[in-house]
């Protein structure tokens, strides 16, 4: 399998530990041996660890067939999820780039030492439930 998949025989077989692909028999010498199923099913294995699902994730996508769709979904939430944590942690210092004084420098110190619920009581105190807030001059 390694020689018709690609990876390293030591790949193969750990992914064969793991119950991710599993040998059809196994030769006189102890060699495991798969077939075509199994060679699809690696194919179908890297697809999926190339896309960042972990070997559980894989193992259990591939174990259940109609399964696939919700797995590749939840898969893609979870990476949304990921994308947003990224996108906030990016806006730190790309609000100090905007602003080299002293005081920017220490806000960001601030806010990247604090944990995320932190962050979220941080904005949350600054905008304030709607009836707390004060209204803007009148027209």
């Amino acid at each position: 399998m390694a020689r018709q998949t690609g990876p390293p025989v030591k790949v193969v077989r750990h992914w064969s530990d793991v119950g991710v692909v599993a040998p059809v028999c196994r030769t006189t010498g102890g060699y495991r041996r798969y077939g075509t199923a199994g060679v699809a099913r690696r194919h179908m294995a890297r697809t999926l660890r190339d896309l960042g699902m972990g070997l559980g994730e894989i193992r259990a996508a591939l174990d259940r067939e109609d399964g696939l769709i919700e797995v590749a979904a939840a898969h893609a939430e979870a990476l949304e999820v990921w994308i947003r944590r990224l996108r906030t942690h990016q806006a730190v210092p790309r609000t100090v780039t905007r602003r080299t004084t002293r005081e920017g420098l220490a806000l960001m110190t601030r806010t990247a030492h604090m944990s995320p619920g932190e962050r979220r009581k941080l904005v949350h105190d600054f905008l304030g439930p709607p009836s707390h807030r004060t209204p803007g001059p009148r027209s």
